[in-house]
């Protein structure tokens, strides 16, 4: 079994053709009716639902999750700002926003298939009682090496 976690640097890589040697080096990496798990953002998800802003109350601050999507390369742009409790704010000028390569689950079938891999199943949540879906960002993919 190759377990990828944490989006495991697919779509942060420069381009398409790099980010692909990752998926390359599991397939590799398995004897057939090996299993690989990976953990990533969903670009289904990012089609449907961004661009999107996010506020979240924490302990020690008020936190801003910014999401941007631009469909036509796949990319997420990810931004935010913390702003801690009791501490003077000045305007920022701007939110820095990082670009990650998205992949959705008909893609990811696509290459899984030119790598003899079988696309087994998607879930969300970490639960396999969750199915994959394009109203969940975070999701794990598992496939099957033949």
């Amino acid at each position: 079994m190759v377990l990828n976690l944490a989006d495991g640097a697919i779509g942060y890589l420069e381009n398409d053709a790099e980010n692909l040697k990752i998926f390359k080096a599991a397939a590799r990496a398995l004897k057939p009716g090996g299993k690989y798990l990976i953990d990533i953002c969903n670009a289904d998800y990012a089609r449907k639902h961004f661009p999107k802003r996010n506020w979240q109350v924490g302990k020690n601050a008020l936190a801003l999750a910014d999401f941007d999507w631009e469909n036509e390369k796949s990319l997420m742009y990810y931004g935010g700002l913390d702003i801690p409790y009791g501490e003077p704010f000045a305007r920022p000028l701007e939110i820095h926003s990082f670009p990650t390569r998205l992949y959705g689950m008909k893609e990811l079938r696509v290459i899984y298939d030119g790598l003899g891999m079988r696309f087994v199943d998607c879930y969300g949540d970490f639960k396999t009682s969750v199915p994959g879906s394009d109203d969940i960002l975070q999701i794990q993919v598992v496939a099957e090496k033949g």
